[in-house]
């Protein structure tokens, strides 16, 4: 699956999207086994949001070759 959205999206935003798995499986914790929440885990979910919107709400033109002639 990495490959493949290597692939689809460009590396970047496979990065981005793939490092929130750490934030997933604190989320799960949280839920599963009552872990506590405390304020840096809620900072972290803040800033992974915050990134994954910017690279998702992202408007990419490739930009056009610039020829001299």
């Amino acid at each position: 699956m990495y490959v493949k959205a290597l692939h689809r999206l460009g590396a970047i935003r496979a990065i981005a999207y793939f490092s929130t798995a750490p934030l997933i499986g604190a989320l799960l914790s949280i839920i599963i086994l009552r872990e506590t929440v405390t304020v840096n885990l809620v900072l972290a979910a803040l800033f992974m949001s915050i990134g994954v919107w910017l690279h998702t709400a992202e408007k990419h033109q490739p930009e056009q070759p610039v020829y001299p002639f």
